[in-house]
């Protein structure tokens, strides 16, 4: 995930997975110098989310999934408001979001930390909140950055036909200095303008979001601003077959950067706005995108699908009734497996230094334990993996206590003992043939083969 480097703090730092760019935070974002009087005209998108009727078109979709269905986030995270506009950090375990509660007339950003499986009740970030609507929090790199949506003073006024003076929701940037967000800073013209901002989720050195006329959700488009010669460029609305007649919002973008996710009330849909993916081809085109099917989407609205640090577990909006509310779904990549295939997943956790298993893995294996219950003449093999770090045959050991907990964890869900075999490699076979903190925990996994039948 893009971010920012905590000991370079005048500049803004674009990661990927080949390199890392260094660009003068001065030179990416501008501060407008002109304020004018405010007339405020509140219209937060919760509001301006219509619910649309169901079309007759036919559904390309992914179908009904043994994957376990989705389920509200445990805690108290949810409350009888909305909670909507969704962002993610710190592996997963710390999740932005806004709301608009019952002592106050606008929205304002929420911050919420999951300790075990629970999500502890949002707090409000009030350096960063405003007297105006605050929405839509994007977090870069364990919480070092922020971009948002406000129509805070400094956010581009207009003419309505009316006479009187609208106000835009614009973009804005804070960074974390000293454990504090500074002041918030526009984003410059080429991306924010007279229409209505909103949604931004950064990947790369592309910044997408979500563009309106003001009042006119049912008018949304996708677009895309790329930081390239040190300036960003000016925004541009993602091509069909992203973006059509009907309303699109809340890009969010797959860890490899292959796949882009997407909300919107096209024809053909479960009910308002349905949540889809595209594919990126090797042309630079779009493929067409699919809906998510009926587990995910519903009479309702879904927006804002989120993929974790571990790439199995996916976070999103669910609106039923008049209320948003947060959801994750765990998908079960062991329905792919075949015999004599495998699968490596770097998302079962242990403590340093031990075969204790963590409980933010209890998902995955509670995915891979309704796998086995669903094919009982299945056999399988658990191999441990270590990272390079620490004595060679240290490793062996733990690696293989390790593949024996994964087991004992099963055999107690009520999986034959007699239907798992366990091995463990300690650091001989790495996926990455170096040390290095950063990388270590791709080599630190467990692997999965299907024996028999």
């Amino acid at each position: 995930m893009p971010g920012y480097e905590k000991n370079l703090p005048s500049y803004f730092v674009i990661k990927s997975a080949k390199n890392v760019t260094l660009i003068p935070k001065k030179d990416i974002f501008g501060l407008f110098s002109n304020q004018f009087a405010l007339l405020l005209i509140y219209a937060t998108f919760l509001i301006l989310l219509p619910i649309f009727s169901v079309g007759s078109q036919e559904l390309n979709e992914i179908k009904s999934s043994k994957n376990q269905k989705p389920e509200k986030l445990k805690g108290s995270i949810n409350t009888n408001l909305n909670e909507f506009g969704i962002s993610l950090t710190d592996g997963g375990n710390v999740l932005y979001f806004y709301s608009k509660r019952e002592n106050s007339i606008y929205t304002d950003l929420y911050k919420s930390i999951r300790i075990g499986d629970k999500w502890q009740q949002g707090e409000e970030i009030e350096n960063l909140n405003s007297n105006y609507d605050d929405q839509s929090p994007f977090i870069l790199n364990q919480e070092e950055g922020i971009i948002f949506s406000s129509n805070r003073d400094g956010s581009i006024e207009f003419q309505l036909s009316n006479g009187k003076i609208g106000v835009s929701r614009d973009l804005y940037f804070s960074k974390k200095i000293n454990s504090s967000w500074s002041k918030p800073m526009a984003l410059p013209r080429t991306v924010n303008t007279e229409e209505i901002e909103e949604n931004p989720f950064l990947f790369n050195n592309r910044l997408y979001f979500t563009r309106y006329p003001f009042g006119q959700v049912s008018e949304a488009d996708i677009f895309v601003s790329v930081y390239r010669n040190k300036v960003w460029e000016k925004a541009i609305s993602l091509p069909d077959p992203i973006n059509t007649v009907y309303s699109e919002i809340a890009a969010t973008i797959s860890k490899d950067g292959k796949t882009i996710y997407f909300s919107s009330n096209r024809p053909g849909g479960f009910g308002g706005y349905d949540l889809y993916k595209s594919t990126l081809l090797a042309n630079g085109d779009f493929s067409e995108p699919i809906n998510l099917g009926p587990d995910i989407n519903t009479a309702g609205d879904e927006a804002f699908y989120l993929e974790a640090d571990d790439g199995l577990t996916f976070y999103f909006c669910r609106r039923s009734g008049h209320d948003y509310d947060i959801y994750s779904i765990v998908s079960n990549p062991f329905q792919e497996l075949e015999k004599g295939k495998s699968i490596s997943l770097d998302s079962i956790h242990f403590a340093l230094g031990s075969y204790e298993i963590l409980e933010n893995s209890f998902s995955i294996l509670e995915s891979l334990n309704s796998y086995l219950k669903e094919n009982p003449d299945v056999k399988i093999k658990i191999i441990g993996h270590t990272d390079l770090n620490g004595d060679y045959q240290d490793n062996v050991v733990l690696s293989h206590n390790r593949a024996n907990a994964v087991k004992d964890y099963l055999v107690k869900k009520g999986i034959d003992s007699g239907r798992i075999v366990t091995d463990g490699k300690g650091s001989s076979e790495p996926i990455v043939p170096q040390k290095n903190p950063k990388t270590d925990y791709k080599n630190r996994r467990t692997e999965f083969q299907i024996v028999s039948p």
